[in-house]
């Protein structure tokens, strides 16, 4: 469960690894379960090994800093194993921006991003 706590720190982690791989982090937001980012990153670095290291450096951080996290997630980890990633070459920046930045008020539906584990 992403609460507003952790997102902040999910956004101070990613932010921090995105300088360390030269990935700009241009917009961050997230719902309870799950988060959506606009990212621009060099083309030599392959996304999915940056989407492995967001996650796996992350959870380490947030389970230290949130002890009773554990207590919330059924399956021990934080965050689920899939993932998805789109291009948005067909909408302007501005648009998928907007997109990133109004995700805690969108329909539950719209299902972009990575989850956490949690139990929903």
């Amino acid at each position: 469960m992403i609460t507003l706590d952790i997102q902040h720190k999910i956004e101070e982690i990613f932010k921090h690894l995105g300088g360390i791989y030269g990935v700009d982090i241009v917009e961050i937001n997230g719902e309870e379960d799950h988060m959506h980012l606009l990212v621009e990153y060099p083309p030599t670095l392959a996304l999915s090994k940056f989407v492995n290291v967001l996650k796996s450096r992350s959870s380490r951080v947030l389970f230290v800093e949130f002890p009773n996290l554990d207590l919330y997630l059924s399956k021990g980890s934080f965050w689920s194993r899939s993932y998805y990633a789109g291009s948005c070459g067909g909408a302007s920046l501005e648009v998928v921006k907007q997109y990133v930045q109004n995700q805690r008020h969108s329909s539950p539906t719209q299902l972009v991003g990575w989850g956490s584990s949690g139990g929903r």
